[in-house]
């Protein structure tokens, strides 16, 4: 009887070690190692499935290797400063220009592709937020009607949704829309991040302060805040990574190089995600 009681006890003990070293792995934070520091004047950061990494700012889009060094620029004028730049499609990137309501489309070359899109002929003249979409379509943000409107190549609507007003409950000031992992995500940098389909059907709420920004990558969403990059993988669990310091504006994610743009300067990272 002593000898079983005995076994119970160290069986415990060794199942109490287990979950605490356990825990504790799972707890840990991967750690950042800085291989690159490049003095950057750009407003926006984002990495093409083929692992371009590209700068945006005002009119000027930079095309960088994974090390930071410039391989090719395209200045785009007569359509004010770059909202946003998409490279979902690597063939057909995707340039916002909020203030002017257009669409313009690229090559793999930086070169511009075709007609570009005027948003306000399409009868929208207050559009705050756009990304890419599948089959070579696109989404926008309409602040008017509080709704999500999906375009196909061919500027028809396809898909659009009701007063997200009405179904959140929240009047979302939409700052930033990306189409990742069969997923819509809508940044509004106060209230969090709202999830969809990809057909415009409200998936659920993630009321995450201070987000800056937002990009996807092998089935994870990175969410960069003031302090740390929140990370969500495709069962919906969480983790973080502890940021060294608070002034970065925009992240993009390649393999195991994280790229994180501050105001003057674009910092390359490795980290094992």
């Amino acid at each position: 009887m002593k000898s079983s009681n005995s076994y119970s006890s160290w069986l415990f003990s060794a199942l109490i070690i287990f979950v605490f070293f356990t825990v504790r792995a799972q707890s840990q934070k991967p750690g950042l190692q800085l291989i690159s520091n490049q003095k950057v004047e750009a407003e926006g950061v984002v990495v093409d499935e083929l692992g371009n990494v590209f700068t945006f700012g005002k009119n000027l889009i930079e095309q960088r290797n994974t090390k930071g060094k410039v391989l090719q620029t395209n200045s785009i004028k007569g359509f004010g400063n770059i909202t946003s730049f998409d490279v979902s499609n690597p063939l057909k990137p995707q340039v916002f220009f909020k203030n002017q309501l257009q669409l313009v489309f690229l090559d793999n070359r930086l070169a511009k592709r075709g007609d570009n899109v005027a948003l306000d002929f399409l009868g929208y003249s207050q559009i705050s937020a756009s990304c890419a979409s599948y089959n070579y379509g696109f989404w926008i943000y309409d602040m008017s009607n509080y709704e999500l409107v999906r375009f196909n190549e061919h500027t028809n609507v396809t898909n659009q949704t009701s007063s997200l007003l009405q179904i959140t409950g929240k009047k979302l000031q939409a700052d930033q829309l990306l189409e990742t992992n069969k997923r819509l995500y809508i940044k509004d940098q106060q209230l969090g991040i709202f999830v969809f389909d990809i057909y415009g059907t409200y998936y659920k709420h993630l009321p995450l302060k201070n987000c800056k920004s937002i990009t996807g990558y092998a089935n994870r969403v990175f969410i960069l805040q003031h302090e740390k990059i929140t990370v969500l993988d495709s069962k919906n669990n969480t983790s973080s990574i502890s940021l060294p310091h608070t002034d970065y504006i925009d992240i993009a994610v390649y393999d195991d190089y994280l790229f994180l743009l501050g105001s003057d300067q674009l910092d390359i990272y490795q980290v094992k995600l």
